[in-house]
């Protein structure tokens, strides 16, 4: 199948430390952190100039050395972001304009733009029932190309949706690795979701964010008897309802809350997005990225 994709990038700059767990905490709290450019560390001292800022004067030590010495600072280093991509066959299922996969790769290739627009580096791993394309972490602009040309040509849709092979490979990538997000309707995860979940390292930050096409969430009571396909299984069966949709709608109700609580176990964080909506407000929100002109 050939999907319809906009890959322009909706998203033209995003720090990936407002992904990592303190931001994360002021985001949840309803607070906007700007983004802010990356961290500085302490690298050496030297010899005070005059046209040096007096603030950056060491009184210790300057006391130590004889003469006035200032803090030389170097900028950290670049973060890394992993995204495991679900392209099960649940993920090729709209009721809207775009499928949950269109939507989810567009919201990919605009979040890997702008993290690598910000100097940090981006990988993928994309899996169905195992998984079927890996791109290593890298940085540049430049390599914006490579992750549209392999979403636009991409081709391996359907099957089973397993994450604990993708989930397990991040510990091979524990060293290289500071933030995993994965990108999924997360409709055939079980009781042990949270227990796979924890096999992330502690080192790496883990983010969820949830795709749902509207039907995912829930169906109205009063529209009779509807048909419905599992995705994975293939087994048509036809509902009624008026007698389902109480049913439906609190599985599928506790089934979010189960996917949010595994990610809050594991000091993560989750953003859940449907596509009858755009991706673009919401995206920048979870991230805490204050709009132009905003207070």
């Amino acid at each position: 199948m050939k999907l319809v994709l906009d890959l322009e990038p909706k998203i033209p700059l995003i720090d990936v430390r407002n992904l990592q767990n303190k931001h994360v905490e002021l985001a949840m709290l309803g607070h906007k952190p700007v983004i802010v450019k990356k961290a500085l560390e302490f690298d050496h001292f030297r010899e005070y100039l005059p046209s040096d800022d007096a603030r950056l004067i060491d009184w210790k030590a300057s006391l130590r050395a004889g003469k006035l010495q200032v803090r030389m600072f170097q900028e950290d280093k670049s973060l890394s972001v992993l995204f495991l991509v679900d392209t099960s066959s649940s993920m090729v299922f709209g009721t809207r304009e775009k499928l949950k996969i269109e939507y989810s790769f567009e919201l990919l290739a605009s979040m890997c733009f702008g993290i690598l627009n910000n100097q940090d580096k981006v990988g993928l791993s994309i899996f169905n029932d195992q998984i079927v394309k890996q791109i290593p972490p890298t940085d540049g602009v430049g390599s914006f190309g490579v992750i549209q040309e392999t979403l636009y040509n991409f081709e391996s849709f359907g099957g089973m949706s397993n994450m604990i092979e993708p989930i397990f490979k991040c510990n091979e990538a524990q060293k290289e690795v500071n933030i995993v997000i994965i990108i999924s309707d997360f409709i055939s995860i079980d009781q042990d979701f949270s227990r796979y979940l924890a096999a992330i390292p502690q080192s790496m930050d883990a983010v969820g964010i949830m795709i749902s096409d509207p039907v995912d969430i829930s169906i109205p009571n009063d529209i009779g008897l509807i048909t419905v396909k599992d995705p994975f299984t293939g087994e048509v069966r036809v509902i009624d309802s008026w007698t389902s949709a109480y049913d439906y709608n609190k599985r599928n109700q506790h089934r979010i809350d189960m996917v949010k609580k595994s990610f809050d176990r594991v000091g993560g964080s989750f953003l859940a997005l449907t596509t009858s909506e755009p991706f673009d407000e919401k995206m920048m929100n979870f991230l805490g990225i204050r709009n132009q002109g905003a207070d």
